[in-house]
């Protein structure tokens, strides 16, 4: 394989994230070679209106940074002229086998389309997310439903390209992939089924909370210990049961 075709990244805040990049370099350091994206803080900006588009000014600060380090990972991509990269978050757990050579020859192969292999994935509540086998072992396509995640997936040139030109100024948050693919700027979505990673149970660093009061009640009981717990169990998908093969 030649040199730096791919690369790994990792998007993870630079100050006060002791915990967080300690749960990367104890999963990483000697396994796999990655290059830390520091993740960009949207309350530090001065002016967000260059950073968005009129559709996303509703983007709290925590989004906005988050769709901002996304896009500086692509932006990597295409610097350093990359044919494809593994893209993860600070909050990542690896829990499988992540087959490198087998995802290089994936992405050879589709090297015409803009795409996407999700290594995680989570969808909205109560929707399910069908795949469809492929040639590859344990590699699906997307036939219905919208991915919702941005903690472990792969993107290849092609795509980020489109992205770094079309998804910025901010459009959306960093994972509406169902709208990506709407606007035209994904052509396929795939799945490594079952998910080599997964979410580890820390605390949001987007201080995302939905609106309306019903969700705000959620979300201040979700901050209190035992109770969160309890809230998380009820109203969190399990991804694994939120997916059906064709």
């Amino acid at each position: 394989m030649e040199k730096n075709r791919y690369k790994i990244f990792v998007i993870s805040l630079k100050e006060n994230n002791s915990e967080r990049r300690s749960n990367i370099e104890s999963q990483f350091f000697g396994k796999y070679n990655f290059e830390w994206i520091d993740a960009i803080k949207g309350n530090e900006l001065k002016d967000k209106s260059p950073h968005l588009t009129q559709d996303a000014m509703w983007l709290r600060d925590g989004q906005i940074g988050c769709a901002l380090s996304h896009i500086e990972a692509y932006r990597r991509i295409e610097n350093d002229n990359l044919s494809w990269a593994l893209i993860f978050e600070d909050d990542v757990k690896i829990v499988g086998e992540i087959d490198f050579k087998k995802i290089d020859d994936f992405f050879i192969k589709k090297n015409e389309s803009s795409s996407v292999l999700f290594l995680n994935s989570n969808t909205f509540p109560k929707e399910v997310i069908q795949m469809k086998r492929t040639d590859i072992s344990n590699f699906y396509s997307l036939q219905e439903g919208r991915p919702l995640l941005a903690v472990a997936y792969v993107i290849n040139r092609k795509a980020a390209h489109i992205m770094l030109n079309k998804a910025f100024p901010i459009l959306t948050v960093a994972d509406d992939w169902d709208r990506f693919k709407t606007y035209g700027f994904v052509d396929e979505y795939y799945f490594q089924f079952p998910f080599p990673a997964k979410t580890q149970d820390f605390d949001s660093q987007i201080g995302y909370q939905h609106y309306g009061r019903k969700q705000k009640w959620k979300y201040k009981l979700s901050r209190l210990p035992i109770i969160g717990k309890i809230v998380k169990l009820l109203t969190t998908n399990d991804s694994q049961k939120s997916f059906k093969i064709l």
